[in-house]
């Protein structure tokens, strides 16, 4: 792919056709067995929330809970109507792998590769196949990248207000997108782009995402934070220990054989190309808290 950091030349076209196809295939994967297994225990635990709505929980922020409760309004508790929008996310999954390609100067067959590859992955196909905050989570962290990417190049109050409130709808809709938010901070500072930070464009950004998850830190606030309390007892009590070379291996695993080779490749690439850099430092600064 032509690195067009500076260049000035115009991006090829989003792929709309092709990347509508991949979408296609991908929801037939999941339309075959859409509700053969039943409801998983977690889905019920949802569906209880959904009946008790409140600016937070125990165990996540309230987005995937109030989309869930909305659902409800329309068609009851219906399985199939709350994995199709988990599938639906998926969808969407496929068409922002697309787009950042296109940002990242892919043309229409960088954009199916990249596409397929993650619309395929056992991480994707998982996280959007049941009802969870997991699969928006997903959503979130690409729209958000993004967002960034253009942001960091272009600049510009759209740009960086769009990003805001991705961050903060993603907030709401799990915590671990802060990790997000400190990759991107820290690719800010360590990329051309922080030239961006003479504007006032992200400190408003940053605000506003702020603003945006704020009533659930105030709910937070008033209940203990029993959210940090339950992520303390999640790492003491239930998840199982990794070193990081077993960390890194999971990462590969779960990418499925396809998506880690481009993966990898497009890692090294991005260490190497400026523009392209500050996904692979967002990738880095994760690694980084998750090991801590």
């Amino acid at each position: 792919m032509p690195d067009r950091e500076s260049s000035g030349r115009s991006r090829a076209p989003l792929a709309v056709v092709a990347l509508a196809l991949v979408a296609a295939a991908v929801l037939a994967i999941h339309l075959s067995c859409l509700t053969r297994y039943g409801w998983f225990r977690d889905e019920l635990y949802y569906l209880s929330c959904a009946k008790r709505l409140a600016w937070g929980y125990v165990d996540h922020p309230p987005l995937s809970i109030a989309i869930l409760a909305a659902l409800r309004a329309i068609a009851g508790d219906s399985l199939a109507v709350a994995r199709l929008a988990a599938v639906a996310a998926g969808t969407l999954l496929v068409f922002l792998s697309g787009a950042l390609a296109r940002e990242m100067g892919g043309g229409r067959w960088a954009q199916v590769v990249a596409a397929a590859a993650l619309g395929v992955a056992p991480i994707v196909l998982s996280a959007t196949h049941t009802y969870s905050m997991n699969a928006f989570d997903l959503v979130f962290w690409a729209l958000a990248t993004l967002l960034a990417l253009r942001a960091f190049a272009r600049g510009g109050a759209r740009a960086w207000l769009a990003l805001g409130v991705a961050l903060g709808l993603g907030l709401l809709g799990k915590w671990s997108v802060a990790w997000l938010g400190a990759g991107l901070a820290v690719a800010l500072v360590a990329s051309p782009a922080r030239r961006q930070l003479l504007t006032p464009w992200p400190y408003l950004a940053a605000l506003l995402a702020g603003a945006i998850v704020a009533p659930n830190l105030v709910w937070e606030t008033r209940n203990g934070w029993p959210t940090l309390e339950f992520m303390r007892n999640a790492s003491t009590h239930k998840m199982q220990p990794l070193d990081l070379a077993g960390l890194l291996g999971a990462q590969l695993l779960v990418l499925g054989p396809g998506a880690a080779a481009i993966w990898v490749a497009g890692f090294v690439v991005a260490l190497r190309r400026s523009a392209w850099r500050p996904l692979a430092i967002v990738w880095l600064v994760t690694l980084a808290l998750l090991v801590a």
